[in-house]
């Protein structure tokens, strides 16, 4: 469902954060959603779950493809999926799907522009997810988690 912050007296349903460029100040501004607006929020989300179920069905021999290509390189007990903590939607945080590109031996506290030599770290069917973007697919149960 469309999510929403309320104020500290509840007659505001909607915040908005606006930080100052010239200080580190952030300001918060309510605003009152009307009903069309709120109406529009269902109907939008419900929407984008619809499109990620069809998205996931039409990629869905893509997506077991990869499956299948990432546990023959990796192992059968390596993990498919790479997890991530994201910032999202009112500033909460949400987990973020992708096929795992990386090896198992990669560090995990420093962030992949920050290692060495990244490429060392790479799989092999990494290359080709990542050439193709065909790592993203699992952003589809993103889209359908909301």
């Amino acid at each position: 469902m469309h999510k929403t912050t309320a104020d500290p007296d509840q007659s505001k349903t909607y915040i908005h954060l606006k930080t100052d460029a010239d200080s580190d100040t952030t300001e918060r501004e309510y605003y009152t959603l009307t009903r069309k607006q709120k109406l529009y929020g269902r109907i939008k989300d419900v929407a984008d779950r619809i499109a990620g179920v069809g998205g996931l069905i039409a990629a869905s021999p893509l997506f077991l493809a990869v499956w299948f290509m990432i546990k023959k390189e990796e192992g059968l007990k390596a993990p498919v999926f790479f997890k991530q903590k994201r910032v999202g939607k009112d500033r909460k945080l949400f987990d973020l799907y992708k096929f795992r590109t990386m090896k198992l031996s990669t560090p995990h506290d420093i962030p992949t522009h920050l290692l060495t030599d990244p490429d060392q770290y790479i799989t092999s069917s990494g290359h080709f997810l990542r050439k193709y973007s065909l790592d993203e697919i699992p952003q589809f149960l993103n889209i359908i988690k909301g």
